[in-house]
């Protein structure tokens, strides 16, 4: 940046310091600096994300006087879509770094009350390197809420053996894939280019989004009546008509033992389910078997799943290919004809709760070609991997 023109006419003592004003400007960094070439620990990878960003919106001391509030959409896995123990620590650790600078920027919680009064949203990713082999990237950007661009934007590495990819309880608790419309658009926006726009039906739910965090955070406190409580707050929005609070409707009044009110919910998340053809289901099986998972706290609401599934399908003269999907564990081929037939006992249970589905319900297996997560490690971080999708199709195939 060249350096700024000092009126020759002004007294020298003023002349030498606007001089110095201008070295100190022209030596600030105007560019995002290139990301560090090895891979650290999340700790270390999160400061520096952290610096990063906020060095580009403070590119100067002007901008550095100015107070500025922002807030902190919790990371996720950007395949997933969901929060891990890796994201949340990562969120952690990024929330404590900002507040112990001392800085302009003041980081206010993710509520309702937050977001309302924030200057700036940040929104972050966790995914593997793909160019990288074992390596993660943690990536995130600053958006201006007024302008709704992108402003900062900024790429770490981490090391593979500082991921722990264990979904957080809600998402393991929950049912369905919560990843939707504005789940994406949230992934969009944290990789976003800076001066480009943000998702503009994810900014315009940040609110929502907001009494959703709440929501999740007494879920993981186990506080179930208070997330009850924002959940319904939630879905009483325009916008909060989301997989993510049918989901933690159904979470917590199971936790609450509300029976008849858990079944409710879990209705709402296959009518929206299938109204968006966006539904995939938990359906875990014993390793190798087509006999559904043995634990019965597992797999007790299989049953009553099912159910609705049938129902809705019928109700909504839905067609559906029911797929099976499986871990990576064992050969392509075994686990083609694997979830295949897992399918097929999906399949053919629905056609048991309404015999009018017996010709609009086919079958499909694709092992594990779609992995959502790749572990292989057949426990909670891969559960995504061992899914059923109800994939609605034309009735005149």
């Amino acid at each position: 940046m060249p350096l700024m023109t000092v009126p020759r006419h002004l007294p020298s003592a003023l002349r030498a310091a606007s001089l110095a004003l201008a070295v100190i400007l022209s030596a600030c960094v105007s560019n995002p600096p290139a990301p560090s070439g090895n891979a650290g620990s999340l700790k270390q990878s999160v400061q520096s994300l952290a610096n990063d960003l906020t060095a580009q919106i403070n590119p100067n001391m002007l901008e550095r006087m100015k107070s500025r509030k922002l807030v902190l959409d919790p990371f996720i896995d950007a395949k997933s879509g969901q929060q891990t123990q890796s994201t949340q620590l990562a969120a952690q650790l990024f929330a404590s770094h900002i507040n112990s600078q001392q800085g302009n920027l003041r980081l206010h919680p993710f509520d309702a009350a937050g977001v309302e009064q924030a200057d700036y949203l940040v929104a972050g990713t966790l995914q593997a390197n793909a160019n990288k082999g074992t390596d993660y990237q943690l990536i995130a950007t600053i958006t201006e809420r007024r302008t709704g661009l992108v402003i900062a934007r900024a790429v770490s590495r981490v090391r593979a053996d500082e991921i722990d990819a264990t979904p957080t309880a809600f998402f393991t608790d929950s049912p369905s894939l919560v990843s939707d419309r504005l789940t994406e658009g949230q992934i969009r926006t944290s990789q976003a280019a800076v001066g480009s726009q943000a998702d503009q039906a994810y900014l315009a739910s940040i609110s929502t989004g907001a009494v959703i965090n709440e929501a999740d955070q007494a879920y993981e406190a186990s506080q179930w009546q208070k997330a009850l409580q924002r959940y319904q707050t939630a879905v009483q929005r325009s916008d909060g008509q989301q997989l993510r609070v049918f989901n933690g409707l159904y979470n917590t009044q199971l936790k609450l033992g509300h029976q008849q009110e858990a079944e409710a919910a879990f209705g709402q998340i296959v009518a929206l389910g299938l109204g968006t053809n966006n539904l995939a289901m938990r359906l875990l099986f014993n390793p190798g078997t087509t006999e559904f998972w043995k634990d019965p706290i597992v797999s007790s609401p299989y049953p009553m799943w099912l159910r609705h599934i049938a129902r809705e399908t019928a109700q909504g003269d839905y067609c559906l290919t029911v797929i099976g999907h499986t871990s990576r564990t064992g050969t392509e081929a075994v686990n083609a004809r694997l979830s295949q037939s897992r399918a097929k006992v999906v399949r053919d249970t629905l056609v048991q709760n309404d015999k009018r589905l017996a010709t609009r319900i086919d079958t499909d297996g694709v092992g594990w070609r779609n992995n959502i997560i790749g572990s292989g490690t057949d426990d909670a971080r891969d559960a995504l991997d061992r899914r059923v999708e109800f994939k609605v199709r034309g009735c005149n195939r």
